[in-house]
């Protein structure tokens, strides 16, 4: 049985944050906090928590600023403001502080998907100490001096295009790369699954897919540099006991297949992580949560977080 709830949770008068419990009716054996990623909104992630509250696990969610709820309530629906990304950030930052004043004794883990990663990596560098492990799936390495140009290139543009703005031809830019190394898509979106229903869901879901801003891109750029410089990225070696697990598919277009997650799992050993592992699935695509073998990737995920405990 799944206690279901949905809470609302105003912080500043722009930030409403839209949070959903999946909870067993007792005590968890450990919370789990989703962090979904670009272009889509904590409710995608109903299948996953379900199966881990019945392996007796706590599961909360939010959608992010400028996503699902949260993007309604404030108007700013596929929109970051400047400081965006701290304000992603502090909303999981709140997050956690509501599970930890609900469930403060049981162990907290991190799951972030995609952009999901890049906020729970760069969470990771303030609570890590508070943390059991960390889960990222469909994640990547950014190259800093790639991202620091793309920012300023979105900074020129905007002397023509308001941050707040849609921009559909960056879209279409990164996006439509993302299918060209499947020989016959049968859709733009494809590249996400090889589940032809998980892939129409999305595709209706008026939550999901949405073109995002020039601000959206601005924040999420500056977020991506902040994270993977030298300096930001050795923050996280006082946290180095910190189990860290990888799961990924093998066609996941976003990290080439995995070779970028491969650049960034070097960068965990260079600064002494050794509690690392890395689960590929072959011909699995970018949402491996969404998959057509989903069920095994849950069950391996619920093993390697019941390994930490």
């Amino acid at each position: 049985m799944v206690n279901y709830q949905h809470t609302k949770h105003q912080f500043t008068k722009l930030q409403t944050l839209n949070l959903y419990e999946w909870t067993p009716y007792g005590p968890p054996k450990a919370v789990i906090i989703i962090i979904h990623g670009m272009m889509e909104h904590a409710q995608r992630y109903q299948d996953i928590a379900h199966y881990l509250v019945e392996m007796n696990f706590a599961v909360f969610s939010l959608d992010l600023p400028g996503h699902g709820q949260t993007g309604m309530d404030s108007g700013l629906m596929g929109h970051l403001p400047p400081t965006g990304w701290q304000w992603i950030c502090e909303s999981v930052l709140n997050t956690v502080n509501i599970c930890k004043e609900k469930y403060p004794i049981p162990p907290l883990f991190l799951l972030g998907h995609s952009m999901g990663s890049y906020i729970a990596q760069t969470i990771t560098r303030l609570i890590g100490n508070q943390l059991s492990g960390l889960i990222l799936s469909g994640t990547s390495y950014e190259s800093p001096s790639m991202m620091l140009w793309a920012n300023r290139f979105l900074n020129f543009l905007s002397k023509w295009i308001d941050s707040d703005q849609e921009v559909p031809f960056i879209h279409n830019l990164i996006f439509n790369n993302y299918n060209k190394g499947f020989k016959t898509p049968d859709s733009k979106h494809a590249w996400l699954s090889r589940a032809p229903k998980q892939v129409e869901a999305y595709e209706k879901d008026p939550w999901c897919g949405n073109i995002c801003t020039l601000g959206f891109y601005q924040e999420l750029t500056l977020g991506l540099f902040a994270l993977y410089t030298e300096e930001n990225f050795q923050e996280l070696a006082k946290f180095n006991t910190l189990p860290i697990l990888f799961q990924y598919g093998s066609h996941d277009a976003l990290s080439k297949g995995g070779k970028s997650i491969q650049t960034l799992i070097e960068h965990y050993k260079k600064i002494g992580y050794t509690n690392l592992t890395q689960i590929c699935y072959p011909k699995a695509r970018h949402e491996v949560y969404q998959e057509i073998n989903k069920e095994t990737i849950y069950h391996e995920l619920s093993a390697w977080i019941y390994k930490q405990l």
